[in-house]
């Protein structure tokens, strides 16, 4: 079985989103910490898709 790691990252994204949303009134730099983690995971994201459409089209 072959994962799928975009799918999975892509999840994360909107869960770090959705976190920081969530935690904005118990800290002030919740939502800071929840788009820069969601960045991180949508670079993730596009390496891997990236990284798959290279290895389909060789």
């Amino acid at each position: 079985m072959k994962k799928n790691y975009t799918l999975i990252f892509c999840f994360l994204f909107l869960s770090s989103m959705i976190g920081g949303l969530a935690l904005k009134d118990a800290s002030s730099y919740s939502m800071m910490i929840g788009s820069g983690l969601g960045l991180i995971f949508l670079f993730c994201s596009a390496y891997s898709a990236e990284k798959k459409k290279k290895k389909l089209v060789n």
